[in-house]
């Protein structure tokens, strides 16, 4: 590697011979992020925190890159050593397990009508190669090195903030503006598949941008989306965009997009089915007695031989998921299937135990309260069993009888929530252990 480490006495504003042959990395224990322009000794810089998670990463990249394209690298880190760093560089990896899966490209309209013609995004320099002229606005004031031109650069969905629609907020402006609040008029936002792209070996790390590509890329293979001004509303609270807005609504925006092509079954129902606690609610109980009435309507109640609330809302006062458990005793001698017939689809959703984590006492379960978009207003999870001795009902009057064994219950679900908002099944199987042992307390007690 062609280095050197500056001394703690160096100084940046003293100019450099040939400013061209070096570039500078500086690090700076106060700053999040990096920066990046031309230094006062005349090179192209960048200033770091050596503390961040990918400063090694970031470090290399720039070296490898700089050395690559025939440019020294000075090191400025009077408060850091790298000296370690610099004897022991790291195993160069295609893939790294913090990098995004999506990198955005923000061109002008007029433009992008060029790039959906030619179905390749093409660096600068080759477009000038072709006889089109790009004006590269941060360019100049930037002191970027010249090989830049040579690439396509992309920055991170959820990373850099609006620094893609500043680059094009300057162009429209016809001069450098590096504000994320300026006014400015979307233009269209491109979100490509970054991970095919590392994976492809197309992309290029140079210290600065996230990824960037050579000369030119098949937007057949790589363009996901593309956002427009008309596809999102502007925010409530503004009279006109800026590009930290334009970004927002996008990014929000391309997200949903992805979700609803992308995602399992399983994943959108866990983000449209989350977790929900909430205090205890007095209509709780209410609730229950109007589904039960139901059921004995719709059932009969000759063929039921017990329904009983059980679960979080039926214990007062105590914090719960605002969904009623059910559990719907019926006769032996009445036919499962002629039971299902009875419940009308359009109100309940029957699930068998095929696919599905019933309890393994449960014939079938009715879900009632859920729409295609999330929940209602009233929720119900109604489990229909045989005769029996269960579990569930001396767990509940357990708890009921004893408020300070429902207390730590009830820190018991807020400590999982977070890790478990949009994973059913990993929740009830955490709140295992505690049911068990309540269950066998209540039995012993009888």
């Amino acid at each position: 590697m062609n280095v050197e480490i500056l001394s703690s006495d160096w100084i940046e504003n003293k100019p450099l011979d040939e400013p061209k042959r070096f570039s500078l990395i500086k690090t700076d224990l106060n700053i999040s992020g990096f920066m990046m322009g031309k230094s006062p000794c005349g090179c192209y810089a960048i200033t770091v925190n050596p503390h961040a998670d990918d400063f090694s990463d970031r470090l290399f990249d720039f070296i490898r890159y700089e050395n690559s394209h025939d440019r020294q690298v000075l090191i400025f880190s009077p408060e850091y050593d790298v000296s370690s760093l610099i004897h022991n560089p790291p195993k160069i990896e295609t893939t790294r397990p913090y990098a995004p899966l999506y990198a955005v490209h923000s061109t002008l309209l007029t433009f992008y009508e060029q790039i959906i013609k030619d179905g390749y995004l093409k660096s600068t320099a080759r477009l000038r190669n072709e006889g089109v002229e790009r004006k590269a606005i941060g360019f100049t004031p930037l002191g970027e090195p010249e090989d830049y031109l040579e690439y396509i650069m992309f920055a991170p969905v959820d990373g850099f903030g609006s620094g893609s629609e500043m680059v094009i907020n300057s162009h429209l402006r016809g001069e450098a503006c590096f504000d994320p609040e300026s006014s400015y008029t979307p233009q269209a936002r491109m979100y490509f598949d970054a991970k095919r792209i590392i994976a492809d070996g197309l992309a290029v790390r140079d210290g600065v941008h996230f990824l960037k590509v050579y000369n030119k890329l098949d937007i057949s293979k790589y363009l996901l989306l593309t956002v427009f001004e008309k596809d999102v509303p502007l925010p409530n609270d503004k009279n006109y965009w800026t590009p930290t807005s334009f970004t927002e609504a996008a990014n929000k925006y391309f997200l949903n997009y992805i979700k609803e092509i992308y995602e399992t079954d399983k994943e959108r129902q866990a983000r449209i089915y989350p977790i929900i606690l909430s205090g205890y609610n007095p209509a709780w109980p209410d609730w229950f007695a109007d589904e039960k009435a139901n059921l004995e309507r719709l059932i009969g109640k000759d063929n039921i031989a017990r329904i009983s609330h059980y679960g979080s809302t039926s214990v007062p006062g105590l914090t719960a998921k605002p969904t009623v458990d059910i559990l719907l005793e019926i006769a032996e001698t009445v036919d499962i299937e002629e039971l299902i017939a009875l419940m009308p689809e359009s109100e309940y959703i029957c699930l068998r135990k095929e696919g599905n984590s019933l309890s393994e006492h449960d014939l079938v379960m009715f879900l009632k309260g859920y729409l295609s978009d999330g929940f209602t207003d009233k929720v119900y999870h109604i489990h229909v069993r045989n005769p029996g001795d269960w579990d569930e009902l001396y767990f509940r009057d357990y708890l009921i009888s004893h408020p300070e064994a429902a207390a730590k219950y009830a820190e018991l679900k807020r400590s999982l929530f977070n890790d478990y908002e949009h994973n059913r099944d990993g929740y009830t199987a955490a709140k295992g252990a505690f049911i068990k042992e309540i269950t066998d307390k209540a039995r012993k007690s009888l």
